[in-house]
């Protein structure tokens, strides 16, 4: 059977595969028979998002046909400006207008307060070309394992599923509502953080949060820029994926932080006063001391997943806080914090999840505490980010023909072993499939930079040579 999921939902290049009619059609049948079976006894609600992207529109409105057929009532966003005649001219083109982008941590908190169900259309960090689904359960969690298998079923035998049939109170199945994301759905960030003192740069890398930046951070020092999604443009050399350009920003305009979203804004980058751009590392040891200083670090624990620096680890535990690892992905850091009582966890790529506010990363959130921090301990983001000097670290991407299971390599497994041995317990090797794209990630990180780079080319030279393109 293939496999739809990745690490993070679905996803694929937006006119093909999952996201051509029929296939959707299939997908929209397996949900609602996934969804409604939790419901028995009325119609389930799903609430749809969407980043920006130009493809998902169209996306939108193939899920919303197929799932009302299925007896769901489905809920779409729009936003707050976005007059009820501009809506149904939308409507009726059926093109629904870039104003209606949401987050994905703001859908999944929308889920959890209103929704049985909820799916968010994005490709995240990647181009406008892919587009992708995330889906959140009925408090706005992730889908387990389990569940998504349970998806993968159904969509492979959809002439089993027999969705029964419960009509509303007009007597009509087909039904679509709309969610008006307006300033009380902002709730969740107005929890009295305070960044009055600091000048701000923000890149929005055209994406869902440059619908919001603008009634969240309402300082007039602030500097908003990558704000204009056109459809094409999100992530084009901007957010979270290209810093560099933030970078420039921060140092050109003498500001003190700078915070670069992703396109669908689950997670950030920062880059401090300096211009050194910092890692999720900096932000989850920045956070992890000031509340546990604060006596508000449950468990003296937080969660990570294997692809955080050693580093990290090692300065964690020498003030006295412990550090569990785990899977990546952030789905899999929320279920080991469920699991270890934590209430703080994240990547080394910026997703970060603060369990008392939120059920997955969310950039904006991190953002706010993180400048919330900054303003209470009166210290620079560089002066509190040097809690941690990373171990020097090779990332490597390299783009892959087929993904066969890389322990059949008895030649790689040997390189491995050499690079450890070498390394003696003060570095590692990581190499793993990408689960969005056809890639193959490897990573080498030691004390010693010389031995990192060593090592990494000689793994690189090896991947290439069995599975590269």
């Amino acid at each position: 059977m293939a496999k739809l999921f990745g690490t993070d939902g679905i996803r694929d290049v937006a006119s093909s595969g999952i996201f051509q009619g029929q296939q959707l059609c299939t997908l929209s049948k397996a949900i609602a028979h996934f969804v409604q079976l939790k419901n028995p006894n009325r119609q389930s609600t799903i609430l749809i998002g969407l980043d920006g992207r130009f493809s998902g529109p169209s996306i939108q409105e193939w899920l919303i046909h197929w799932l009302t057929i299925n007896n769901i009532i489905i809920v779409v966003c729009q936003d707050d400006n976005l007059s009820t005649e501009n809506y149904s001219l939308a409507e009726k083109t059926g093109l629904l207008t870039p104003n209606t982008k949401i987050t994905t941590p703001l859908l999944a908190h929308m889920v959890k307060k209103y929704y049985d169900f909820g799916i968010m259309i994005t490709a995240s960090h990647n181009p406008y070309t892919y587009n992708g689904l995330k889906f959140f359960n009925h408090d706005g969690e992730k889908l387990s394992v389990d569940e998504e298998k349970n998806i993968e079923d159904l969509f492979e035998n959809p002439k089993e599923i027999e969705p029964q049939k419960i009509l509303n109170s007009s007597g009509n199945v087909l039904e679509r509502k709309i969610l008006k994301l307006d300033d009380r759905e902002l709730e969740i960030y107005e929890k009295n953080f305070n960044f009055d003192k600091l000048k701000i740069v923000i890149d929005c890398a055209n994406g869902a949060t440059s619908s919001f930046v603008n009634k969240i951070f309402k300082n007039k020092n602030n500097i908003i820029i990558n704000d204009k999604p056109n459809g094409y443009n999100i992530n084009v050399s901007c957010g979270s994926e290209y810093p560099e350009y933030l970078a420039n920003e921060v140092i050109k305009n003498n500001a003190n932080i700078g915070i670069a979203f992703d396109g669908d804004g689950d997670r950030l980058v920062v880059v401090d006063e300096l211009g050194n751009i910092l890692t999720g590392d900096h932000i989850l040891a920045i956070c992890a001391k000031f509340l546990m200083d604060n006596g508000k670090l449950k468990n003296n624990t937080i969660v990570v997943t294997s692809m955080s620096n050693l580093a990290l680890v090692s300065e964690m535990k020498k003030i006295g806080i412990s550090v569990v690892i785990t899977d990546v992905g952030d789905r899999n850091v929320l279920f080991k914090m469920k699991e270890t009582g934590s209430i703080l966890g994240g990547e080394n790529s910026g997703h970060i999840i603060f369990k008392n506010y939120a059920s997955c990363g969310d950039g904006i959130l991190s953002a706010l505490i993180l400048l919330d921090i900054i303003n209470k301990c009166n210290k620079s983001l560089s002066d509190l980010s040097s809690i941690i000097t990373p171990y020097p670290q090779v990332l490597i991407n390299l783009p892959v023909k087929s993904k066969p299971a890389l322990e059949s390599f008895k030649t790689l497994k040997k390189l491995i072993k050499n690079a450890e041995n070498d390394f003696n317990d003060n570095g590692r090797v990581l190499i793993r499939y990408s689960g969005t794209e056809s890639i193959c990630r490897i990573m080498v990180e030691g004390k010693n930079n010389d031995m990192v780079h060593f090592h990494a080319n000689i793994l690189l030279d090896e991947l290439r040579s069995l599975i590269g393109l």
